[in-house]
Formats: C-alpha cells, structure tokens, sequence
C-alpha cells in the first residue's frame, strides 16, 4: 500500500515537474522574442 502511494506521489511530482518545465521554456522565449523590438 506505502509502494502504491509513493508511485502516486512520484508521478504528479513527475508531472508537476514537467509542466513547470515547460512554462518556464515557454517564459523564456517569450521574454527573448520581444526584447529584440
């Protein structure tokens, strides 16, 4: 039961991480594009 709650908790944090990740590329470009105008 504790190995089933772990695997929960490892993918949402996982998940979460993924999302983060890719807001945060998606800020960086956004932040580099407008800067040249």
């Amino acid at each position: 039961m504790a190995a089933l709650a772990m695997a929960v908790v490892l993918g949402i944090g996982k998940a979460v991480l993924n999302i983060w990740h890719f807001v945060e590329m998606m800020a960086v470009k956004a932040r580099s594009m407008p800067a040249a105008s």
